[in-house]
């Protein structure tokens, strides 16, 4: 049926849902107080970055300046500038006058024109260089390298068919009968430039634009230019410095990335730091909180008057992740420049909560300077205690989460039928682990505004407890500005109390998921108003509970069966926090009249107390009436009796109100949480049924267990009761975007399916809570798309005895409802022992595993691989040193220090992914004692391979010797120097079909004679509550990764359960349980037969002796440098020893040392010569012509002595060969000198040779019209190297193969001399690609190399990306930390 339409000449959009400001009452406060709309407010963005390009982000509803400062925490974005050069003299410049006449050398090679109106006192350039993609967010790369690929497709393709028609026509020229020897090189060599050209295509890497960097003291300011055009003249660059000065900032390329930057310059010129975001995130964050649309006021972030400060905590280099690093300076930032407020969109999950070196900065910078902190709840919910620290975490922090609004669905999420307003599924929800209550607060968690302009679009639709924190940001800057506009007092305290008294609570909501309810402006700053006279209302408390366990909490949180099984007493502490600049009159008067009441009770899951409602708290807690509360703080003791509990969830407060103002609300609070889990004391038969739920969008279940002694893993079942109706499928419809932060994969609206049913997403998240460990470590989470009748069975991990939680939940943007059903089914195969690690140690021969099922029967049929290899290091260097104060000195002035350790260590094949793991510091964050760990991975050539932090990824790395660096700061330095020999292991993932495989045996006697005896080896059924064990063996060392030594670490898993055929769902224990082998030493190699006869010494013993000291004589002079010292050695051995060929050996290899043989080489082709006379070359090829008999010693002793005259003859030629291409001009130059004679062996016959051979030469040169250099074809058919370079590369190719990488030289320089690039390239390209070759070239002169080679093809799309290249691969120092 066709639907019908309508035309509305007034059309309009519901522009509120885009940014919603009514659910906290701001559009309604900006409507009545317009002056008060953030003016005067400075806001601290702590985030990725906000760019100054964002829309509504230019200026303040006053006309003042929106960004104040935009400074990079991170230091990702520094450039090293400590290189200083000066002026080129104009014969250096390469330019004529008409160009410049001021020019330097940048650290790209290129020759920088600078402007000569820029002064510059000191006449000193400092310089650098920075890659772009190392400053592109990640969504950017891949734009950017797709757009610079498609035009240099265009370019190669170009070239290809131009090579193709070359090709065509050569052939054509060759007509149809035999190529003649140098038609057929020619053919090769147009082959081999086709074959690379394809390589090339396949495997091309665009370097992306490479920008020259110069930073100069004007006399009053340091000031910066860069090269954004990449050609060197920066005469028209109108020179910026540090932001805040003139807030100047511009685009890199705005046709390629339009990526805009500001730039701060550091350590008197050395650093110059490029501040970019890292991301869109940042600018949406500012966005909310406060963009000025003056054209559209309704797109206005809340606080459209306030001004930004960005500090960007996002670290480019870990893809916006923050590091204690950037937060520390960040932090320090917010105090110096004095702003009002931080707004932190960024959390962890952490093991402990409420301490930590950047939590212990953030309460020093609330309390002790005055700042406001808000920050995001984290999006880990649905489940409990999925709080995220700092900011769900804190004391001194207000953290809000995500709420979502029919105004939203409306208008953001276009939404067919908007319903009640929900949490959004993934806001984290409370209580913390040491019983805070969580949140703080609720605020709409979505938006649709500002992003940065890279993104080629003015905003973008995110959402998450980082889009709420703004918004409760910006609502409270109204009230700040209002407060401030009016000169009255206000703390950080005050502030957070009035937001908490005056929240507007959502009665859909549980109490831990949305803390006090939604923030609420207008009350909040009547509750400000009306209280700014009461004594000690802006003087926060600190309220600690002793624990169960004996350490300080925050509230009580009872969720354990033996914690809530019976009734506890806990000792309340409750203590002012004066400013440290109190008078001590206010301490002294400090008193409060305290009256103690229980809040309503709220409680949830657990079938329990299912629509039975919360228990009343006075039946479960019991308190005292009043506490009498002074300066020094004071104490009192509640009661909590788990034991009246039904099943489920169940919170309450303590409230304290002082007598004196009730009116104000609590003084403090103390959150009550009792999680009354269903204890299973055994295994049920059959699976445990938790119920079907009728679910909506947003609704959450929760149920809580205790898994029975002896499970392992438990498997969870969902199942849509939803009837199936068959119809025709239709298609997915309406894709919108995911939460900023959860991101479920599916198609988030609903849609029909062949079975006739909506597809429904919904939630499925388990978590434990284990001793010291982050809930990230215990928990699942999955996003499922149910149709109906569909069943979906997960295997999840779990602790036998802790309680774990199973929440179930619509997606809160999954339209529409569903039922569905959960049963969940107990497994347990595992080792027996205190311990379900196992450890097999190199040398052991097999470890003995015992194995229990207590659970249910279960087969097992061990298999055990491990697949991963750690290697320990130890630093190779260490140091410490003081950093730069305007960057690392803390607000009380504290110096903080770097320790920097360097480690090496080697990969055995190119490719290999490693990931550094300092143990002792890894997984922690905000929680950590120290300031920051970070490290950064080179190669020899301290190429940057990539870094890591408190969570290290992988790293690719070459073949060959690697450089690991490793920072640690902090302010105290005896901890640093406690870490010094701190050990970093390097763990490599070995690759499919590579891993280990660990031998398993049903018996000790089979484990050590390496024999099963029956079929099935260790397989078979175990039955509930019986033991059993089976013994694995030790690998085989032959099958052990290349490169392993011992005391090297092996781990992998051990699967127990026998592997379901197809048709049965598998239920395995997932990720088995871990094994850990320790690497032995390798064993004796074995004889490779028995062992030859040797050949009887037949020298008398003063020959023997007159040998050796020949021997050490000329071993002595191999080791000479200086040139006289050793011709005046050379001389005198050569006449006792004139037919030694190692002493001839020697004097070649000196002359023909690589870095000054240019300006030796008639010398090096005299010397050759005196090596290859030497050797009888018939008798020699007379001797290989011939198979020696192996068991002959004589013969044997005959084959070593032709073997090392052999090497000598092909080392000889092939040094010579090169030598006499580079006399006439064929090979590479360098610059270089040294001094030689003609050594005549032989007088007579060598004064003969070496006229002969100089005659020759000048006929060769006669005949070719005296060539220089490179020739063409035509030139290459009269030879240009001469018939005399031909003659030994053949004599040469009689005794080896030319096709190793000793060989390379002469090979690049031969091809070269004869025009035959495409050959070239093909040795240079080999060479490169493998990080180990033996060709004794370095990479940056096969760079230079093939550069030159590119040039003589004219392969202009390829030299200024190789160029490129020889800067990033070949840098003259490290990076910067």
């Amino acid at each position: 049926m066709a639907s019908s339409t309508s035309t509305n000449n007034d059309l309009t959009f519901p522009d509120a849902g885009l940014l919603p400001k009514e659910e906290t009452g701001a559009a309604a406060f900006l409507s009545q107080y317009p002056h008060f709309d953030g003016r005067g407010v400075v806001v601290a963005i702590l985030d990725t970055g906000v760019d100054p390009g964002g829309a509504g982000l230019q200026v303040t509803s006053d006309g003042k300046p929106k960004i104040i400062d935009m400074i990079d925490c991170s230091g990702s974005g520094d450039v090293d500038t400590s290189t200083t050069v000066e002026a080129l003299p104009p014969a250096e410049s390469g330019s004529p006058d008409s160009i410049a006449k001021l020019n330097i050398k940048g650290l790209t090679g290129r020759t920088l024109h600078l402007n000569t109106a820029w002064p510059n006192p000191s006449g000193k350039w400092h310089i650098g260089v920075k890659r772009a993609v190392e400053l592109y967010p990640n969504g950017l790369k891949s734009r950017v390298a797709k757009e610079m690929k498609k035009e240099w497709t265009l370019k190669h393709r170009e070239v290809e068919a131009g090579l193709q028609r070359e090709v065509t026509a050569f052939k054509a020229s060759t007509g149809t009968g035999a190529m003649t020897r140098d038609e057929m090189e020619d053919m090769a060599d147009r082959e081999a430039r086709a074959s690379q050209l394809e390589e090339i295509a396949k495997g091309y890497d665009d370097a992306g634009p490479l920008y020259d960097v110069v930073v100069w003291f004007d006399g009053s300011a340091w000031q910066a230019a860069v090269d954004v055009r990449e050609d060197g003249d920066l005469r028209s660059w109108e020179p910026m410095t540090d932001f805040h000065v003139k807030r100047d900032w511009r685009t890199f390329n705005e046709k390629l990335d339009n990526l805009n930057f500001a730039v701060n310059i550091y350590e008197e010129g050395n650093i110059c730091s490029f501040v970019v975001d890292a991301g869109s995130h940042g600018t949406h964050v500012a966005g909310i909180t406060a963009a000025y649309h003056p054209e559209c006021p309704s797109r206005n972030g809340l606080a459209p008057g306030a001004q930004i400060v960005s500090l960007k905590i996002g670290d480019s280099r870990l893809g916006s992740m923050e590091t204690g690093v950037a937060f520390v300076r960040a932090l320090r930032e917010a105090v110096r420049l004095k702003v009002d407020m931080l707004n932190v969109s960024y959390g962890e999950a952490t093991a402990v909560t409420g301490s930590g070196r950047v939590v212990e900065l953030i309460e020093e910078i609330v309390h002790k300077h005055g700042i406001i902190y808000v920050g995001s709840a984290s999006n880990n919910g649905p489940a409990l205690s999925t709080v995220g620290a700092p900011g769900g975490t804190g004391t001194a922090t207000i953290a809000a989460g995500a709420y979502l609004t029919p105004s939203m669905m409306e208008a953001g999420y276009s939404l067919r039928r908007p319903f009640a307003a929900v949490n959004f599924t993934w806001s984290s929800v409370g209580p913390a682990y040491d019983g805070a209550q969580g949140p703080t607060i609720m605020a709409p968690g979505g938006a649709i505004t500002s992003v940065p302009t890279w993104t080629l679009q003015r905003g973008m639709l995110m959402n998450g407890t980082s889009m709420a924190a703004p918004n409760a940001c910006g609502s409270l800057a109204l009230v700040l500005s209002a407060l401030k506009a009016q000169g009255l007092p206000y703390s950080p305290h005050l502030l957070r109390r009035a937001v908490t008294a005056t929240a507007k609570t959502l009665p859909s909501l549980h109490p831990l998921v949305q803390g006090h309810g939604m923030v609420q402006v207008g009350p909040a700053l009547d509750y400000v108003m009306t209280s700014a006279a009461t004594p000690y209302v802006r003087i926060p408390l600190k309220v600690s509970v002793a624990g169960i366990k004996g350490n300080s909490c925050r509230g009580v949180y009872l969720r354990e069966a033996g914690e809530s099984r019976v009734s506890r007493d806990f000792k309340v502490s409750v203590e002012a926090l004066f400013h440290e600049k109190a008078a001590s009159h206010e301490k002294v008067n400090f008193e409060a009249r305290v009256a103690l009441s229980l809040s309503e009770g709220a409680a949830e899951g657990g079938g329990g107390t299912k629509g039975q409602g919360p228990v009343d708290p006075a039946g479960w807690v019991t308190i005292p009436s009043y506490f009498m509360l002074m300066n020094n703080g004071r104490g009192f003791n509640i009661t909590v009796d788990g034991s009246r509990l039904p099943h489920g969830l169940h919170f309450c407060k303590v409230l304290g109100h002082d007598v004196a103002h009730p009116e104000l609300g609590p003084f403090f609070e103390v959150p009550i949480t009792v999680v009354k889990p269903l204890e299973l004391a055994k295994p049920p038969p059959t699976p445990l049924d938790l119920g079907v739920y009728a679910l909506s969008s947003g609704q959450v279940e929760r149920n809580f267990l205790v898994p029975p002694p002896g499970a392992t893993w438990m498997d969870v079942t969902l199942s849509d009761r939803r009837a199936v109706h068959a119809v025709a499928p239709t298609s997915a419809s309406d894709q919108i975007a995911p939460a900023e932060g959860k991101d479920p994969g599916l198609a988030t609206n609903s849609h029909t399916t062949g079975n006739g049913g909506q597809v429904i997403i919904v939630a499925l998240q388990t978590v434990q809570l284990l001793p010291q460990t982050p809930f990230r470590d215990a928990e699942f989470e999955k996003y499922v798309a149910l149709a109906p009748g569909q069943k979906e069975t997960f295997s999840i991990l779990v602790e036998a005895g802790v309680t774990v939680e199973i929440a179930l939940a619509q997606y809160a943007i999954s339209e529409g409802s569903t039922t569905v059903g959960i049963t969940v089914e107990f497994r347990g195969l595992s080792p027996r022992g205190n311990s379900q690690d196992i450890v097999l140690h190199g040398g052991h021969g097999c470890v003995h595993v015992p194995v229990e099922a207590q659970v249910h029967d279960e087969e097992i049929a061990p298999i055990c691989k491990l697949d991963r290899w750690q290697t320990k290091l130890t630093p190779d260097s260490s140091s410490i040193k003081a950093l730069d104060p305007d960057r690392d000195v803390l607000p009380d002035g504290k110096q903080i220090y770097q320790l920097l350790l360097e480690y090496k260590f080697t990969t055995e094949t190119g490719g290999d992914e490693v990931i550094p793991r300092a143990m002792l510091l890894n997984g922690v964050l905000y929680e950590s004692p120290l300031e920051s760990q970070f490290f950064m991975a080179f190669d020899a050539n301290k190429k940057y391979l990539g870094c890591g932090d408190a969570w290290p990824g992988k790293v690719k790395c070459p073949k060959g010797e690697n450089v690991l660096r490793y920072s640690v700061r902090h302010d105290d330095l005896s901890l640093l120097q406690g870490l010094k020999g701190l050990v970093v292991v390097i763990e490599r993932a070995l690759k499919e079909g590579k891993e280990v495989s660990v031998p398993d045996f049903a018996t000790r006697e089979e484990a050590m004679t390496r024999k099963k005896r029956g079929g099935n080896g260790a397989s078979r059924m175990l039955r509930r509550g019986c033991a059993t064990s089976f013994f694995l063996a030790e690998p085989a060392f032959d099958k052990m990764p290349k490169g392993v030594k011992a005391g090297d670490l092996l781990t992998g898993s051990l699967v127990l359960e026998k592997a379901k055929g197809k048709e049965q769902p598998q239920s395995r224990r997932p990720r088995g349980f871990r094994v850990s082998y320790v690497v032995p030493p390798p064993p004796p190699e074995a004889p490779k037969g028995p062992s030859k006869p040797t050949a009887q010494d037949k020298r008398t013993e003063e020959t023997k002796l007159e040998e050796k000291v020949r021997d050490v004589k000329v071993q002595h002079l191999g080791g000479l440098t200086d040139s006289t010292a050793f011709e005046s050695l050379f001389k005198k051995l050569l006449d006792d020893y004139p037919a030694h060929i190692p002493l001839h050996q020697a004097r070649l290899r000196f002359l023909d040392e690589e870095n000054s043989r240019n300006e030796r080489l008639p010398d090096v082709v005299s010397a050759a010569n005196s090596v290859i006379d030497l050797v009888d070359r018939q008798a020699l090829a007379s001797h290989f012509g011939v198979k020696v008999d192996e068991n002959d010693p004589e013969a044997m002793k005959v084959r070593g002595d032709m073997e090392e005259k052999k090497a000598a003859l092909v080392d000889a030629l092939a040094r010579k060969a090169r030598a006499l291409i580079d006399r006439r001009g064929g090979g590479e130059k360098k610059e270089g000198g040294g001094v030689g004679q003609h050594v005549k062996v032989r007088p007579d016959a060598e004064k003969q040779r070496s006229d002969e051979a100089g005659e020759k030469e000048r006929d060769e040169e006669d005949r070719n019209g005296g060539l220089q250099g490179v020739l063409g074809h035509e030139a290459r058919k009269s030879g240009v190297h001469g018939a005399d370079v031909a003659a030994v590369v053949a004599e040469l190719m009689k005794w080896d193969s030319l096709d190793q990488d000793k060989y390379a030289r002469l090979l690049l320089d031969r091809d070269a001399g004869y025009g035959r690039w495409g050959l070239v390239l093909k040795v240079l390209n080999k060479l490169l690609g493998d990080a180990g070759n033996s060709s004794g070239i370095d990479k940056k002169e096969l760079y230079e190399r093939r550069l030159k080679v590119f040039e003589h093809l004219g392969w202009t799309h390829l030299i200024e990306n190789e160029r490129k290249w020889r800067v990033i691969d070949c840098p003259t120092s490290y990076s910067l930390f």
